[in-house]
């Protein structure tokens, strides 16, 4: 299927400090994913970087201005950079109100993507409530 019949779908990081980052990634690494959708990642590019070795990936990272810009290429990230999160900011782990605004700035972003119809769905993996 030619990637303009694909919806695309908006992922977002879920929570910096917790398991959504790596839950994304090892999506991401799976070839068929891109067969069915083009997945347009929302998040921040650091905390990408900062989580491929946990989760055994090693992914590029392309950043594109808007969903539809997305390559959508097996290896390579499509990513709207979203977010006020700086490194040293929080505590893998440790529950922090930077990533929880990180977090919820990067839901906001995915809603309002969808609720714009530029984008078909989106998925948000865990967040801390």
């Amino acid at each position: 299927m030619k990637s303009e019949e694909r919806p695309l779908v908006a992922i977002t990081l879920g929570d910096p400090a917790g398991i959504g980052p790596e839950i994304t990634l090892n999506v991401l690494k799976k070839e068929e994913i891109y067969n069915f959708c083009v997945p347009v990642v929302i998040g921040s590019s650091w905390v990408l970087r900062q989580c491929m070795p946990v989760a055994g990936v090693s992914l590029k990272i392309q950043r594109i201005q808007e969903a539809k810009d997305a390559c959508c290429i097996h290896g390579t990230i499509d990513l709207l950079e979203t977010g006020s999160l700086s490194s040293g900011t929080f505590l893998k782990g440790e529950v922090s109100a930077e990533a929880g605004i990180f977090s919820g700035q990067c839901l906001e972003r995915g809603v309002s993507l969808a609720l714009n119809g530029e984008i078909y769905s989106a998925v948000f993996p865990p967040i801390n409530k």
